[in-house]
């Protein structure tokens, strides 16, 4: 079951001009943040569905998806950790389902419902 409780309640998501957008609020009281597009945070997902046997690592994605700079991946994985999609064991993160794809994308999607 997923849950909606924050993985990390200093950071926060939105979707801004369809855009997933990473806010995390720092403990010296600033915020700095991160963005990835749609396209993306979808070859990022690709890449862990492919891989969902063995699971990921930031760095296997960063040099599996050469295409997608090491921040916006980052974002994209934060994100999926944060809506149940990936749970992390032994340093490598696991789909939580066995349509992993399609789940990241309705979690995305129903994130820009949300939006102003």
């Amino acid at each position: 079951m997923r849950t909606r409780k924050p993985v990390d309640d200093r950071q926060e998501f939105i979707v801004q001009r369809g855009r997933l957008v990473r806010t995390v609020h720092t403990t010296r009281g600033g915020t700095y943040r991160h963005r990835c597009s749609l396209d993306a945070f979808q070859a990022v997902c690709r890449f862990i569905e492919e891989h969902a046997a063995e699971g990921v690592t930031c760095e296997m994605i960063w040099h599996g998806v050469p295409e997608v700079p090491c921040t916006p991946a980052a974002v994209a994985v934060a994100f999926l950790k944060e809506r149940g999609c990936l749970v992390v064991e032994h340093r490598r993160c696991y789909p939580t389902s066995q349509v992993f794809f399609e789940d990241a994308l309705v979690e995305f999607h129903a994130l820009t419902e949300t939006a102003d």
